[in-house]
């Protein structure tokens, strides 16, 4: 597993199915329109399927904040950049 550290607090994670930590965040239907301007949270297919694109496209991380995966980023192979941070964690 590769990981990059941005600081003592954050680290990237490389990506692993981890559905416990990544599941309840696009249950979120606010995650879910900023995300793919959908209105229904994402099933465990989806979500398969929208990581595996992700880490077929790019390079795709988990965010670890002080021990606690809280979101991920996906650094895709045409410059693109995705962020999502679940709400414990935002500000």
């Amino acid at each position: 597993m590769t990981e990059r550290v941005i600081d003592e607090e954050i680290k990237l994670i490389s990506y692993y199915r981890n559905d416990e930590a990544s599941f309840p965040w696009y249950q979120d239907l606010d995650v879910c329109k900023q995300v793919d301007n959908r209105d229904e949270p994402y099933d465990l297919e989806l979500l398969h399927n929208m990581y595996d694109y992700l880490n077929a496209h790019g390079d795709c991380y988990y965010i670890e904040y002080k021990g606690v995966l809280v979101g991920d980023v996906s650094l895709r192979d045409n410059a693109e950049i995705a962020i999502v941070v679940c709400k414990e964690y935002q500000n």
